[in-house]
């Protein structure tokens, strides 16, 4: 399953992303997406044909005319549905204004959903009226198609655990956006240039260059390979003040992992960083690591705080990291934990007030780029997974120069997210919750 969520702004023009979480009734309407059609299901195939003006139970049994269709589609009005409150734990319909808060008449004050697609639900309004819902693309009248039932009579829980393809109304003819979210081929160089000196090590190597007082720095390894760096290998100098640094980097029996810091803490600020890789954030390790690891981690500015850990339990080629701090008030997570194949993650923190919290986990695959600049931004992201190769990724990109901003995701499973979220305004923006699971 493919989620995607995008938000942009620019200028000075104030705008506030919907709070988005998973819900059928999150998803807008065009009048180009709702039909009522002739229909069967065979074979877990809906069929529809004869798409036609929509039929509605409110005020009276009666279909909605042309001139009706086409005036609430000229005020930008969307179709939405809405929790009962005549017959609990079903949904009614009805019609709202462009931004789907405000609600203009109710179509159905209560119907099922008879089955969910892919690309489309099919509802019963009123307990009479067969309604098709397209949700990936707008349709016309007279329209005919398709699409491979997922459930049929699906619950309350799964109703209200469904997310829409899109938020966005669509036009006719008009499909939703197809993002993707992946590791970029700059990226990916950046990865495969850290396997190369991770190849090259040979055991342990300390470079240091600690400038400036009140600096605390405690480095354990424990055999195979490991390294900090500095020096010729550039990064690692400390500089500034009451940074406190803590770096494990641990191995196993089988002394199979590689690990390397790359590091590099400047500026003056209240920094604390505890790195660790191969063992836990308490420093034991689970005997069993066979992550290659890798950490580039730069911090300059105020205030920050970074715990950082990878730690594999079998596997080839594990983990990458890297987070780049600048500005004040940063508060960074990061966990990887065990698997057997790559985590990665990547991060850009610029401003002040922004808060990442990002937890991979999993077997295999995950992927997380994170860019927050601006000020008052958060990112919480848990992504989960547990054996499909390749599965969860999410690209999450926050421009916020003035206010609040949030993106909480949590996915689990095989999803792939792109949240794109650029706000210039005095009173802030974007809240936006999602949760999958599978």
């Amino acid at each position: 399953m493919r989620i995607f969520l995008t938000f942009l702004v620019a200028g000075l023009l104030g705008w506030c992303s919907p709070k988005a979480h998973a819900d059928i009734s999150q998803q807008l309407f065009s009048f180009n997406q709702v039909f009522d059609v002739q229909w069967h299901i065979t074979s877990n195939v809906l069929y529809a044909s004869s798409f036609n003006y929509l039929y509605a139970s409110q005020p009276t049994n009666d279909r909605l005319t042309s001139a009706q269709t086409n005036a609430y589609s000229s005020a930008g009005d969307v179709i939405r549905f809405f929790p009962s409150s005549t017959n609990p734990g079903t949904y009614g319909l009805g019609v709202y204004d462009s931004t789907g808060q405000t609600l203009i008449r109710v179509l159905d004050n209560y119907g099922t959903v008879y089955a969910l697609a892919s690309g489309a639900i099919f509802y019963i309004g009123g307990g009479s009226w067969g309604t098709l819902f397209t949700t990936s693309q707008g349709y016309g009248i007279g329209s005919s198609g398709n699409w491979t039932v997922t459930q049929m009579n699906p619950t309350q829980a799964q109703l209200q655990a469904y997310t829409p393809p899109t938020t966005q109304p669509l036009g006719s003819g008009q499909q939703a956006p197809q993002y993707t979210s992946s590791i970029t081929a700059a990226e990916q160089n950046r990865v495969n240039s850290a396997e190369s000196r991770l190849a090259a090590l040979t055991k342990n190597s300390i470079y240091v260059d600690q400038v400036a007082s009140n600096n605390i720095v405690g480095i354990n390894q424990n055999t195979r390979d490991n390294q900090v760096d500095g020096v010729g290998a550039t990064s690692a100098p400390i500089q500034g003040t009451l940074n406190t640094i803590t770096i494990r980097q641990g191995d196993t029996a089988a002394r199979t992992g590689h690990n390397l810091i790359d590091l590099a803490v400047q500026g003056t600020g209240s920094n604390t960083l505890n790195l660790n890789q191969g063992t836990d954030t308490a420093g034991n390790v689970t005997g069993q690591d066979a992550g290659y690891h890798y950490q580039l981690i730069n911090v300059s500015g105020y205030n920050n705080a970074i715990t950082t850990q990878q730690q594999s339990t079998g596997g080839t080629v594990g983990n990458y990291l890297e987070a780049n701090v600048t500005g004040n008030y940063n508060t960074v997570g990061i966990t990887q934990t065990g698997g057997s194949a790559q985590k990665q993650v990547f991060s850009t923190i610029t401003g002040n007030n922004n808060t990442i919290n990002a937890t991979q986990t999993g077997a295999s695959g995950h992927f997380l780029d994170v860019t927050l600049n601006g000020n008052g931004n958060s990112a919480v992201v848990n992504q989960s997974n547990s054996g499909a190769t390749g599965a969860n990724a999410a690209t999450i990109n926050l421009t916020n120069a003035g206010g609040p901003a949030s993106v909480n995701l949590t996915q689990t499973g095989g999803q792939v997210y792109n949240i794109l979220s650029t706000c210039v305004t005095v009173g802030g923006c974007a809240t936006t919750t999602i949760k999958q699971g599978n």
